[in-house]
C-alpha cells in the first residue's frame, strides 16, 4: 500500500488577472530560452493535446462573446538558466493549446462557426470599413454579405479588429502554486479526476431564469435522466428543456446554436398561455415516464430526447396513458434513423423489411428534422408524422 499523502500540502498565491496576450509571450518566452517569465505548457506529468476542433472551436467563440473560461493554475518553479521555466502549466493546457494555435498560429475556424461571427459582429466589421482597418477581415466580410452561405474559414487576422483587441487583451485569472514535484503530480492527479471544465460546458452554462419555475415542476430530474440513460451534465439537459420553451413559443428555432438559446434564458420574461400549455403537458409526460418507466433500460440520444419532449408538448404522443407500453414503443424509433447518415439504399430496405414506403418517409422526415436548424412551425408540421410511426409500431405489435 502506498506511504504517499493523499492530499499534499500546497502554496496557492491569491488569483491575479494577467492578460491572455501576455501569458502567450511568456509561453513564446520559453520557447525562444529568453525573458524573465518562461511557462512551459507541457510539463512531463500533463496528458498532451487532447481537444477535439469543436471543443477548440467552442472556446474561442467564448472569447469572442467574452465569456468567461475559468482558471489558470501554474507552479512556480526555481529556474537556473534561461534554458529553464519560471512557471508551468497545471491546469489549462488543453484552453492555452486552442488559444495559441488560433491566436499565434493562424488556425482557422470552421465555416459555420465563421459565418456566425461574421453574422454576430457586421457592426464591428463596418467600422473597419469605415476607417479603412482590417483589409482581409473586411474582404470576407464583403463575401458574406454577397452570399451568406459561403465556405468562409476565418483566421485570427480576419475577426474584427476590435474584437482582436479584445481576446489580446482578455483577462485570465491565474492562480500560481508552489510546492515540489511529488506533490505537484498527486494535485495535477487530482485536477484532472475533479475536471469539469470543458469549452462545450462554458458555452452551454445556462443562466438563472423564470424559466426555472417549469424546471422545478418536474417531480424527479435525476431519476428521468437515469430511465433515459443521460450521459452528458444536467446544464446540457436544462438547455434542451429551456429550447423547449422557446420552440412552443415561436421564439428560437429547433436545432439552433447554444448561444441563441442563452440569449433566449437570458431575456424570458413571460410565456404566451398556449406555450404554458404546451410545457405543462411536457412536464406531465415526463413524470409520467418517471412514476411508470424502468429503470436502467433505455438508451436515449439527444435527438430523441427532443422528440420526446416536443411529441408531448405538442399533444402528438400522451405518455400518461399507457405510460411504458407507449414509451417502449416510442424509444424503438431511435433504432431505425442512423441507417439514414449514409443513404445506403440497400441498409434503408434491410431496417425496413415489410414497411411500407409511406411509412419509411416518416422515419426519412424525422431523421432530417434531426438536422440543421427548423422553424418552430417547420418543426411541427414535420414531427407530426410521428404520430402515424406510433400508431404503425403499435400496430405491428
Amino acid at each position: 500500500m502506498s506511504n504517499e499523502i493523499l492530499y499534499p500540502n500546497i502554496q496557492f498565491v491569491p488569483a491575479s488577472g494577467k492578460t491572455l496576450n501576455l501569458i502567450l509571450d511568456q509561453i513564446d518566452a520559453f520557447n525562444r530560452k529568453l525573458g524573465n517569465e518562461r511557462i512551459n505548457i507541457r510539463p512531463d506529468y500533463q496528458r498532451g493535446e487532447a481537444w477535439d476542433n469543436d471543443f477548440k472551436e467552442k472556446l474561442i467563440y467564448s472569447l469572442v462573446v467574452n465569456y468567461p473560461i475559468g482558471n489558470f493554475i501554474l507552479r512556480r518553479l526555481k529556474a537556473n538558466s534561461m534554458e529553464e521555466p519560471t512557471l508551468e502549466v497545471v491546469d489549462g493546457q488543453q484552453r492555452l493549446i486552442a488559444i495559441m494555435e488560433f491566436v499565434r498560429k493562424h488556425t482557422t475556424l470552421s465555416p459555420s462557426i465563421s459565418r456566425q461571427i461574421i453574422g454576430e459582429n457586421a457592426r464591428y466589421y463596418e467600422y473597419d470599413e469605415k476607417n479603412n482597418i482590417n483589409k482581409e477581415g473586411c474582404k470576407q466580410y464583403s463575401k458574406f454579405l454577397k452570399d451568406p452561405k459561403i465556405s468562409i474559414r476565418l483566421s485570427f487576422g480576419q475577426l474584427p479588429s476590435l474584437i482582436q483587441q479584445q481576446i489580446l487583451n482578455y483577462n485570465l485569472n491565474v492562480i500560481e502554486v508552489s510546492c515540489d514535484y511529488k506533490a505537484i503530480r498527486q494535485y495535477f492527479r487530482f485536477v484532472q479526476n475533479q475536471e469539469r471544465l470543458r469549452a462545450g460546458e462554458i458555452i452551454n452554462a445556462i443562466p438563472d431564469s423564470p424559466l426555472s419555475f417549469y424546471l422545478d415542476k418536474i417531480i424527479n430530474k435525476d431519476k428521468f435522466l437515469e430511465i433515459i440513460g443521460w450521459k452528458e451534465s444536467r446544464k446540457e439537459f436544462e438547455k434542451l428543456f429551456y429550447s423547449m420553451a422557446g420552440i412552443f413559443d415561436n421564439k428560437i428555432n429547433f436545432g439552433t446554436t447554444d448561444k441563441s438559446i442563452i440569449d433566449y434564458v437570458s431575456n424570458f420574461q413571460s410565456l404566451s398561455n398556449e406555450s404554458q400549455e404546451a410545457m405543462e403537458k411536457m412536464i406531465s409526460s415526463i413524470n409520467a415516464v418517471t412514476e411508470y418507466a424502468d429503470l436502467n433500460k433505455y438508451k436515449f440520444s439527444k435527438r430523441l430526447v427532443k422528440f420526446f419532449m416536443l411529441s408531448s408538448g405538442y399533444e402528438f404522443i400522451d405518455f400518461c396513458i399507457n405510460t411504458k407500453e407507449t414509451f417502449d414503443i416510442f424509444c424503438c424509433i431511435e433504432s431505425k434513423l442512423p441507417c439514414f447518415n449514409s443513404g445506403d439504399k440497400g441498409e434503408i430496405a434491410k431496417t425496413f423489411d415489410l414497411y411500407p414506403n409511406e411509412m419509411i418517409e416518416n422515419y426519412k422526415k424525422l431523421f432530417i428534422l434531426g438536422r440543421g436548424s427548423h422553424s418552430p412551425k417547420s418543426t411541427h408540421d414535420i414531427l407530426y408524422c410521428i404520430v402515424d410511426i406510433i400508431k404503425f409500431e403499435q400496430n405491428k405489435k
